[in-house]
């Protein structure tokens, strides 16, 4: 080969080397695609079959942690409501012993808050809450 036809050298393609036109000057190692042997390419699809089923794996995890979070923030975010609702009222619900009275002449019954007198609920006496009467 003449210089000319060393200038005809392209990355990319293919030639064949003449020992008696080229020199070797060195050796260097560079990572390049191999083609892979039947073995290798049944090893590589068992590796490739075991990754996708950890990364489903993960993928299901993942799922299982963003709903539990969902229902956690969800939950905290009721309970930060409540408390807004709280402080905006400047109340809050109790528990409060209540006492149930009862009015014969209007046959009724009725629920008292004692702290402040409110009449909470009121009903229809029953044959039970008449018969107290008697005793």
């Amino acid at each position: 080969m003449n210089k000319q036809a060393a200038l005809e050298i392209v990355e990319g393609e293919t030639i064949e080397i003449d020992k008696e036109q080229h020199q070797e000057f060195e050796s260097e190692s560079r990572l390049l695609r191999v083609g892979l042997t039947q073995d290798e390419l049944l090893e590589r699809g068992d590796e490739l079959a075991k990754l996708e089923r950890g990364r489903a794996a993960m993928e299901t995890n993942h799922k299982a942690q963003r709903s539990e979070m969902r229902t956690a923030m969800k939950g905290e975010q009721e309970r930060i409501g409540t408390k807004a609702y709280d402080v905006e009222n400047r109340s809050e619900e109790r528990d409060v012993d209540c006492v149930w009275y009862g009015d014969f002449s209007l046959d009724k019954r009725f629920l008292v808050r004692p702290d402040t007198g409110e009449v909470i609920s009121v009903k229809d006496m029953t044959d039970a809450d008449r018969q107290q009467s008697l005793v």
